[in-house]
């Protein structure tokens, strides 16, 4: 009988991602002559998915081709190596993680843009022989989570991860370590809410 598997997200589920991401505005902020917010201000506000143009136009960014440039480059730099150093793994995860492995199967399912920088990344932060697989998924991450042969539960922080386990039917925890607070992930309905993946009871919930 093969054993039930678990799909985790990755940025926010299994490493904390807000060093990262503010860095990047940070220096952006800099680069573009606006005045960067204090991480106690910017980072909450993206928890409660704060729109980035007020975002911006609280850090002085209001003219439309500053805006743009922002946009740009920070896409082109959340995935810069110059900046995934700023990511760590989250406590207790990887462990909590390896305790449930005999009778679950760990498996990645993540949206990223760069599969190089991803193992890269992966590599360096110790976590290649966590998950037995790896999903590379777009924006809408319903039919990557489909591939998962066995699926029972979806771990995630935001609404595209909770979202994709409602159209499934699956089980889902939304955890509160990412870049979405309580209220709003709240509002798409998961099965539980946890602070993070290291306090999880997998086998409380995979009975129920």
């Amino acid at each position: 009988m093969h054993k039930p598997a678990i799909a985790f997200d990755f940025d926010g589920t299994i490493i904390d991602i807000s060093r990262r991401d503010y860095a990047v505005y940070h220096d952006l902020m800099q680069d573009l002559s606006g005045s960067a917010l204090p991480f106690g201000i910017y980072w909450p506000m993206r928890r409660k998915r704060t729109n980035i143009h007020l975002i911006l136009a609280r850090s002085g960014i209001a003219d439309k081709e500053r805006i743009n440039i922002f946009l740009q480059q920070r896409a082109s730099l959340i995935e810069d190596v110059k900046y995934l150093v700023f990511d760590t793994v989250i406590p207790g995860v990887v462990n909590t993680i390896k305790l449930n492995s005999s009778w679950v199967t760990p498996c990645l399912v993540t949206t990223r843009h760069d599969v190089k920088r991803l193992h890269w990344q992966i590599g360096e932060l110790g976590l290649n022989n966590v998950f037995r697989d790896i999903i590379i998924a777009g924006k809408d991450k319903t039919k990557y989570y489909s591939k998962v042969s066995n699926l029972k539960l979806i771990v995630g922080d935001t609404e595209n991860d909770i979202d994709a386990a409602n159209t499934l039917g699956i089980t889902s925890v939304a955890v509160l370590s990412g870049i979405r607070d309580a209220d709003i992930i709240r509002l798409s309905c998961p099965g539980f809410i946890e602070e993070s993946v290291a306090s999880i009871d997998f086998p409380r919930i995979m009975k129920q």
